[in-house]
């Protein structure tokens, strides 16, 4: 259950909806900063995940996916099982993860830039689609395998960045007391600004958030907070009992041994498709 989620998405709408306001979660430190709603969750409690705590299943698009790739020991390791994904000339890698897409999702042609970022250190690989030279990484969407025009370094870390298209993914619910409080100078303001935020809140708009019910409107206070602004500055909580839901994305297989596999099935043309998994068992 992962609570950022929902201050990431609540932050994101008011952003956009107050441009003149610091958004976030941090307090305001001087004058300055103001005015200011600076968010948390108060408390929450988890409801399952999906309908019937069921996966939600196979997701498409593009997910970004992030890993490091030790250069000393560059292995992908399973239980009771070791996979090497650099070549003996150290010249060809197999990412872990793959079909790779481009960051809209497409799957046709050669990798867009930004499609996959290979670095070591200060190195970044420059992407090509033909032969690689020195600095260079030509990258097989298809397969995963990035080809390097020189050997790899046996010494440092190489981080990879890349989109795949499939992937499974679970519905996690929750339900949680959001809190802002708002900061502004002087009494007028204040109480406009929070105004403002609940009115924007009641109709918000924001992706797998519901039931969005206040339950504590604060009085107007001066801060307590140590390092918090001084002078007019006033401040007030307010508080909303919501439910929110959101994706969690499972990478079940992703090079090396296969782990698992999504299966379509279709019996004889017009027949309705039949989805199942296959699944390795545990050595």
């Amino acid at each position: 259950m992962l609570l950022h989620r929902l201050i990431d998405a609540v932050a994101a709408r008011l952003t956009a909806a107050l441009p003149t306001v610091k958004v976030g979660s941090a307090m305001p430190r001087v004058v300055a900063d103001l005015p200011a709603v600076v968010l948390s969750v108060a408390d929450a409690e988890s409801l399952g995940a999906g309908v019937g705590a069921q996966p939600l299943g196979l997701t498409t698009g593009a997910l970004q996916l992030q890993t490091s790739i030790s250069l000393a020991n560059p292995v992908l390791a399973f239980p009771g099982e070791t996979v090497e994904l650099l070549s003996a000339d150290r010249r060809t890698l197999q990412l872990p993860h793959g079909p790779l897409v481009d960051p809209d999702g497409g799957d046709i042609g050669p990798l867009a830039p930004g499609a996959v970022v290979l670095r070591r250190g200060a190195t970044t690989f420059a992407l090509v689609d033909g032969v690689p030279g020195p600095g260079e990484v030509q990258v097989d969407r298809t397969t995963a395998i990035a080809t390097f025009g020189a050997p790899l370094a046996a010494t440092g870390t190489l981080q990879a960045s890349y989109f795949i298209g499939q992937w499974e993914s679970d519905s996690v619910r929750l339900l949680a007391t959001l809190q802002a409080d708002v900061f502004a100078a002087g009494a007028p303001a204040l109480d406009a600004l929070c105004r403002l935020l609940a009115n924007t809140l009641e109709a918000h708009g924001i992706a797998g958030l519901s039931q969005l019910e206040p339950t504590a409107w604060g009085a107007m206070a001066v801060p307590t907070a140590p390092g918090t602004p001084g002078g007019t500055t006033l401040t007030r909580s307010i508080r909303w009992r919501c439910r929110f839901e959101y994706d969690d994305p499972r990478i079940v297989t992703g090079g090396g041994p296969i782990r698992s596999i999504a299966v379509t099935l279709v019996p004889h043309p017009g027949a309705q498709p039949e989805t199942f998994t296959l699944d390795k068992e545990a050595p």
